[in-house]
């Protein structure tokens, strides 16, 4: 659709088509920027809130948990009660969240508000996505999806830095702060231009699944994180461990046995979707969880303010910015298992350069594990996309793409925890001077190993499970009251 001008030549989008990608674009810059930016300002809101090395890791998993076990209910909340309304909601709770946060009193009342606005990121994501494809078609979607893309991108690039400038010359409150203003001008932007809309066919979300997803989660990261304070094989840590898993042994019967479940668990059957969730997961929990260990000890024990740390940290992103439309247009000549394989060993090979780094170095010996890192982010996203999403028939795509975010999300938090009890319990607790800047190298380098040998995995699984789309036999699904595949 074209629209005349007598000021120019034609518009290859409508007016109200720039209005939506505007204000998902605004979504999509805050969606990562809020994950980004906290673990560059996390020093200096520890010293300041008295968080322990177990708060510190909740500060920056509650986000990511909260986001993934809502995040297809949103989506499904938004096709019942109108998109429209759902990501202006979403917007205020940012707004009113990021307000809570940077005036929150206490450790507990920041990780509480952050697990909260969670909630608003997932209302973000699955809405924004869902409004996209409902308008804009054919090219310009594609086109669409990928400025949204590129603009999850910069939010991951301005994260750090602008994180690093506010804490250092204002305060750590105002990273959250500055959400506020562009969150409400979001909102009356919306009431003003932004049209509601529904699917034709509208689903109730899976209440069911979210009460039962949610507490497992919650309980995983609650034995991970604590396990080294408790004792990994105290009764407390034990009973933590187990209701996790009663709690998600009822998340798959209840998704198994609903009417309209929130993960079609039948799509697990097909080795090239199982191979993309296994492949995003694995990378979350390999790279993006370090980020919050390599802050520590760009700021612990090199001493580095928080703008340097956010300005040295922008080579991860900015080559993952740069990798992505590249390996995106790879895709049709090289193929899914090549280009997700490849990935998976350069993140493992960028993990593991980044044990170059000592406790009297400089951070230009992260430069080349951090490059690394960035393009395997950049050379995954696209064709983890396109695996999840071809492997599985149209009127599934939505799940699909859904379920690959939660288990980016997933990932993430899981690799925060898993990662910082593996650092808390080699770090142990050293007396203070050089020793325990040797003790958190140390620490440091036992995690990118681990984090190493978690990509690596990956990268096997996805070679031996995964399938070029070329290569891949007809998906054929029977439409059923659940779902499933026939």
């Amino acid at each position: 659709m074209e629209l005349t001008s007598l000021d120019g030549p034609p518009s290859p989008w409508t007016a109200q088509q720039r209005r939506t990608l505007t204000l998902t674009s605004v979504a999509a810059v805050l969606l990562l920027s809020n994950v980004t930016n906290v673990l560059v300002a996390l020093p200096a809101l520890s010293g300041d809130l008295g968080l322990t090395p177990a708060d510190q890791q909740w500060a920056v998993s509650a986000y990511a948990l909260v986001l993934a076990a809502l995040l297809l209910a949103a989506g499904a909340l938004a096709d019942d009660h109108g998109r429209r309304r759902m990501l202006l909601g979403g917007f205020a709770l940012f707004a009113v969240t990021s307000l809570a946060s940077g005036l929150a009193p206490s450790a507990l009342v920041f990780i509480l508000v952050r697990g909260v606005q969670g909630a608003a990121g997932a209302a973000l994501l699955s809405t924004a996505m869902a409004l996209i494809a409902h308008e804009f078609q054919g090219a310009a979607r594609r086109t669409a999806l990928g400025v949204f893309g590129a603009m999850l991108g910069l939010g991951l690039a301005l994260g750090p830095l602008l994180g690093g400038a506010l804490t250092q010359w204002l305060s750590w409150r105002w990273v959250f702060l500055v959400n506020v203003p562009f969150a409400t001008a979001a909102v009356a932007s919306g009431l003003r231009t932004l049209p509601e809309s529904r699917p034709a066919l509208r689903e109730w979300p899976d209440w069911a699944g979210v009460a039962t997803l949610l507490p497992a989660l919650f309980l995983l990261m609650l034995a991970l994180i604590e396990g080294n304070d408790q004792g990994w094989a105290s009764p407390a840590t034990a009973a933590e461990f187990g209701a996790a898993a009663v709690a998600l042994t009822l998340f798959v019967l209840v998704e198994r046995r609903g009417a309209r479940p929130m993960v079609d668990l039948g799509l697990f059957r097909l080795r090239t979707f199982t191979a993309a969730a296994v492949a995003v997961f694995a990378f979350s929990a390999a790279v993006p969880a370090l980020l919050v260990y390599l802050v520590l000890y760009l700021e612990g024990v090199l001493h580095q303010g928080p703008l340097a740390v956010g300005a040295e940290l922008l080579p991860f992103a900015a080559v993952s910015f740069v990798a992505a439309p590249v390996s995106g247009a790879l895709i049709a000549r090289l193929g899914d298992r090549t280009l997700i394989t490849s990935g998976l060993l350069v993140a493992a090979a960028g993990t593991y350069a980044l044990r170059r780094s000592g406790a009297d170095g400089s951070w230009t010996a992260l430069l080349p594990g951090l490059v690394l890192c960035g393009a395997a982010q950049g050379m995954l996203n696209p064709p983890i996309t396109n695996a999840a999403v071809g492997a599985v028939p149209p009127e599934r795509s939505g799940m699909a793409s859904g379920v690959n975010n939660t288990a980016r999300q997933l990932g993430v938090a899981t690799g925060i925890a898993a990662l910082g009890a593996i650092f808390h319990a080699k770090l142990g607790h050293p007396a203070p001077g050089p020793g325990a800047a040797a003790a958190s190298v140390a620490a440091l380098h036992l995690v990118l190993l681990v984090a190493s040998a978690v990509a690596a995995a990956g990268a096997l699984a996805a070679f031996v499970l995964l399938r070029n789309l070329d290569d891949r036999p007809p998906v054929l699904v029977t439409p059923s009251v659940k779902g499933s595949p026939a």
